[in-house]
């Protein structure tokens, strides 16, 4: 049992460097770096079933996407 765990701590920590040491595709630091983030909220009323508050959603995040 022992040394099932210090292989699965071995293999973590492993994973954790290896996960670090890549590049997350986009530029985390400077003033040009930021990333933003952008919260959208649907009224519950104006879209009664789920299948179109998913079109609306996506609707609204593809359409601030191509700007």
């Amino acid at each position: 049992m022992t040394l099932v765990l210090l292989i699965g701590a071995g293999l973590l920590i492993h994973s954790f460097l290896r996960l670090i040491s890549v590049s997350p595709g986009f530029e985390s630091s400077g003033r040009d770096g930021a990333v933003q983030t952008v919260k959208v909220t649907l009224p519950q009323n104006d879209e009664p079933s789920a299948s179109r508050r998913s079109r609306a959603a996506c609707s609204i995040v593809s359409s601030t996407c191509r700007a």
